[in-house]
């Protein structure tokens, strides 16, 4: 019987340190979120690897935009677990530099901005 208590208890101490450990992840996102740029929606999903970056109901400054996206997107959290990116609707002219750091990336969707290749 004690075997089984002690199985009891470490199987709830698993679940409280997975449980921490998926709320700490969410404090994260959310804090990361909180970055978004000014007159963008931001949205975060597929635990935390792909993230949606609109600004359709505003059309906030380029330079300001630039800078908050590097900001933004230079947090660990994105630099190592982003899987897919997309910035929609800005007046961007050029992709931020953050997004070179970002080491998982293999899906990048820049439509409807004002980035041309040379």
């Amino acid at each position: 019987m004690t075997k089984l208590k002690t199985l009891s208890t470490i199987n709830n101490a698993i679940f409280n340190l997975q449980d921490g450990f998926f709320y700490g992840l969410q404090s994260l996102v959310k804090l990361n979120l909180d970055r978004c740029p000014h007159g963008c929606n931001c949205k975060i999903w597929s635990s935390d690897t792909r993230l949606r970056i609109d600004c359709r109901n505003e059309r906030p400054d380029r330079n300001k935009l630039y800078h908050q996206l590097n900001v933004m997107l230079s947090a660990d959290q994105f630099i190592k677990r982003l899987t897919s990116l997309a910035i929609k609707k800005t007046p961007l002219t050029r992709v931020p530099a953050s997004v070179c750091k970002l080491v998982n990336l293999n899906s990048l969707n820049l439509d409807y901005n004002n980035i041309f290749a040379k």
